[in-house]
Parts: C-alpha cells; sequence; structure tokens
C-alpha cells in the first residue's frame, strides 16, 4: 500500500512545498479522477482501483483476522472516504479529498480501524457513526 504519487516526481523532485501548491490546488480544484500528471505519478482512479484490491484482499481472510496493514496518509485517507461515503463516485470522492484530508488529517502513526461485519466494511470516524460499504 505505497503512497500516493499523484505529481509527476522527476518534474517537482527539488521543489519546495510552495512552488509546487499552485499544482497541487489545481489538481484538486479539477477533480479529474482519470488525470494522470506524468510517468511516475498515478490517477485518482487508480489509487481507488488499489484501495478496492486491498479491500478485497482482505476479505479473503478468515472471519476475525487479526491484520497490521501500514500505509501512507493519502492512502488511508481514500480508504476512510471510501467507506464513509461509499455511494460517491471517484469524481465526487476527489473533489471532497483535499478539504476532508485537511479537516481530518490521518496523522504520523495514527491507527484506522476497518472491519468486516455483517457483510460490510465498517470504520469509525470521529464525526460520524459506523459507516458500512457493502461487498
Amino acid at each position: 500500500m505505497e503512497e500516493f504519487t499523484y505529481l509527476e516526481p522527476s518534474r517537482w523532485n527539488g521543489t519546495s512545498r510552495t512552488e509546487r501548491l499552485p499544482h497541487i490546488e489545481s489538481y484538486w480544484r479539477t477533480a479529474d479522477p482519470a488525470y494522470r500528471d506524468g510517468v511516475g505519478a498515478e490517477s485518482f482512479d487508480t489509487l481507488l482501483g488499489r484501495v478496492q484490491r486491498t479491500l478485497d484482499r482482505l476479505q479473503q481472510l478468515p472471519p476475525d483476522s487479526l491484520v497490521y496493514a501500514f500505509s501512507h496518509g493519502q492512502f488511508m485517507q481514500a480508504l476512510r472516504l471510501s467507506l464513509l461515503h461509499p455511494d460517491w463516485t471517484p469524481k465526487q470522492q476527489m473533489a471532497h479529498f483535499w478539504r476532508f484530508n485537511a479537516k481530518h488529517p490521518v496523522l504520523n502513526v495514527e491507527q484506522l480501524e476497518v472491519r468486516w461485519r455483517e457483510g460490510c466494511w465498517m470504520t469509525e470516524h470521529a464525526e460520524s457513526s459506523i459507516s458500512r460499504l457493502p461487498a
């Protein structure tokens, strides 16, 4: 569950966040889930596909399995947003991702619990009750 790299690394290596910020803001404001910034970058759709493959893989484990998975914040955030808003399209998820991430950041070493219960994926979030995503 590698980091979400949405900016082409070779174009932005050695730049400051301040230098990248206009492009970052434009990327999230445009909210085009199919857009890929270049070689070495992935689209938001690709990120969501990785989230779904991870959930599919976890679902194949025996019931009540305890799994520790280590990932990066934006991957965890995409997972959380997908579970909290299962009816949203990829475009809606992307349009809300930047603000949601700013308001509810995934902190370093933060734990995100995801459980399979009653045929649904569940996660808890500070501002919501348990959210479900049917299999």
